[in-house]
C-alpha cells in the first residue's frame, strides 16, 4: 500500500485528487489515523474492506463524490468502531442498504445532506446507537424521497425527537 509507511499518520487529507478508486486495503497499515478526507473526488463505490486497520478513525469524509450504495452492499464502515462523524454528503446515494451502518456504535453525527435519496427502510439507519444528529434535507422540492418506514427512526434513542419530528414529520 502507498501509506504503509506512514504508521504514524493522524490526518489524511486525500480531497480534491480527482481519485476514482482506491485499493481494497489501501489504509490497513494506519492504526493511529483519527480523520481521513476523501471528499471532492470521483470515488463510486467503497470496497468492503477498505476503511480494515481504521480503528482509531473518529472522522470520515466522502462528500462530494459519485458514491451508489446497491441493495446487498455488505458495510465498508464495519470496522470502524470509534467513528463518530460520518459525511457522505453530497453523493448521488439512492438507497442505504439495510446493514450499511452497522458497527458504528459510536457515530454521534451522520450527515446526508443533499442525496438522491428515494427510500428510507425500517432498517436503514440499523446498528446508529449513539446517533444525536443526521442532517437529511427532505423538505426541499427537488427531492426524490418517495417513502419513509414509519419505525425507521425508532431505535435512534439519542436523536433529539423534536428533530425528528419537524424535519420528517413523523412522530416517534
Amino acid at each position: 500500500s502507498i501509506f504503509s509507511s506512514l504508521y504514524n499518520l493522524t490526518t489524511l487529507l486525500l480531497a480534491n485528487n480527482r481519485i476514482e478508486k482506491l485499493e481494497e486495503v489501501s489504509f490497513r497499515k494506519l492504526k493511529k489515523l483519527r480523520i481521513l478526507n476523501l471528499s471532492s473526488n470521483k470515488i463510486s463505490f467503497l470496497e468492503k474492506s477498505m476503511f480494515y486497520g481504521l480503528e482509531n478513525l473518529k472522522r470520515l469524509e466522502i462528500s462530494r463524490n459519485h458514491l451508489e450504495f446497491k441493495e446487498n452492499t455488505d458495510s465498508p464502515f464495519f470496522h470502524l468502531k470509534k467513528l463518530e462523524h460520518l459525511l457522505l454528503n453530497d453523493n448521488p446515494i439512492k438507497y442505504l442498504p439495510k446493514n450499511l451502518f452497522s458497527g458504528l456504535e459510536n457515530l454521534k453525527i451522520l450527515n446526508l445532506h443533499s442525496i438522491s435519496i428515494e427510500r428510507i427502510e425500517q432498517y436503514s439507519f440499523n446498528g446508529l446507537k449513539s446517533l444525536k444528529k443526521i442532517y437529511l434535507d427532505l423538505q426541499t422540492s427537488d427531492h426524490n424521497l418517495k417513502f419513509i418506514d414509519e419505525n425507521a427512526f425508532k431505535h435512534l434513542k439519542y436523536l433529539e425527537p423534536q428533530l425528528i419530528e419537524k424535519v420528517f414529520n413523523l412522530k416517534v
